[in-house]
């Protein structure tokens, strides 16, 4: 009688893992993190190790000789941050229009393609989704604490006026703008206006104070058939002492301001179907009119700062800035 022979099984576990491991897609490789230490927020100092990419990130930290700081795009009523845009590359630098007080300055970040500061001026600062530049205002990095580093380093490149941000920490503690806030540091400042808004919010900043002022439904059409806004678009304006004689009156006595309409910024649509016209259309170097109430004339919007409302005493401000400067 035959035997029967029973063999037992040969596993080859060095095979079967080595084949494994072979047919196993590689994992995927860590996001590689540029650095964004930067030497320098002067312009005209710039090199090629001060390029950082921000792009996608929620809240970048910014290394500088002085510390490090944390910044955001924009913070929105969905998102607690918003990520800045894709190709968000270029330099951080501190921005000033000589025309303006010293208190008009912000670190600006300028786009450019490759790491070569040669480029900036052929480059284009970032915009929020309005088309203003985005800014960090001297008021938030004098007065908050998140940006601390920052202004210790602007102070020692002496790029700031310590005097500035010293009268801003006596009398703007933890200031809070939103995004889209209109900044103006002297009265004939241009600024932009959204005439579909019901609400523009002017951060007023001069040399020794800050406030706000508001503008309300300037271009809506208020009668009971209609209490809507017409028209959509963005207007350049300023504030300017009107040129009528029956608001003339001498100084020091505060003035009577209209709005003159600088620049059509983005074109002015009729939104309304079949609308008639009720409502004065900006046009580009005329004063900004509007339609009152019950009323059936055009009107020049004014506001006389000698008996301002509440939402318009603000503007003062910069009427007894530029008188004791």
């Amino acid at each position: 009688m035959l035997a029967l022979v029973l063999r037992r099984p040969v596993i080859r576990f060095a095979r079967l893992y080595s084949t494994c491991i072979a047919n196993t897609p590689p994992l995927k490789q860590r996001m590689k993190h540029t650095s964004r230490r930067i030497q320098t927020l002067n312009r005209d100092l710039l090199t090629a190790s001060d390029f950082v990419d921000l792009s996608h990130r929620r809240e970048p930290t910014i290394k500088l000789h002085t510390g490090t700081a944390c910044i955001i795009y924009l913070a929105s009523k969905i998102h607690k941050t918003e990520p800045f845009p894709p190709n968000t590359r270029g330099f951080l630098y501190w921005h000033h229009d000589p025309s303006l007080p010293p208190t008009a300055g912000g670190i600006r970040f300028r786009l450019v393609p490759e790491p070569d500061p040669t480029l900036f001026s052929t480059g284009t600062d970032l915009l929020y989704p309005n088309a203003a530049p985005w800014t960090i205002h001297l008021v938030n990095l004098a007065c908050s604490g998140a940006y601390a580093s920052m202004k210790a380093q602007l102070i020692a490149e002496r790029l700031v006026d310590t005097t500035s941000i010293e009268s801003f920490e006596k009398t703007s503690p933890s200031p809070k703008y939103r995004w889209n806030s209109i900044f103006i540091h002297k009265l004939d400042q241009p600024f932009e206006l959204d005439i579909s808004r019901h609400l523009n919010v002017i951060r007023i900043i001069s040399q020794t104070r800050s406030g706000k002022a508001y503008l309300t439904e300037l271009l809506r059409d208020q009668r009971v058939s209609v209490q809507s806004f017409p028209y959509t678009g963005r207007i350049l304006v300023r504030f300017e002492p009107s040129p009528f004689p029956e608001h003339a009156r001498p100084a020091p006595r505060p003035p009577v301001i209209v709005l003159r309409v600088l620049k059509i910024l983005t074109p002015i649509k009729v939104i309304l179907p079949q609308y008639d016209m009720h409502v004065p259309v900006p046009v580009e170097g005329a004063l900004l009119g509007k339609k009152p109430k019950g009323g059936f004339r055009n009107r020049v919007f004014s506001i006389d700062l000698e008996r301002a409302p509440k939402g318009h005493r603000d503007l003062n401000i910069l009427v007894e800035d530029a008188a004791a400067f």
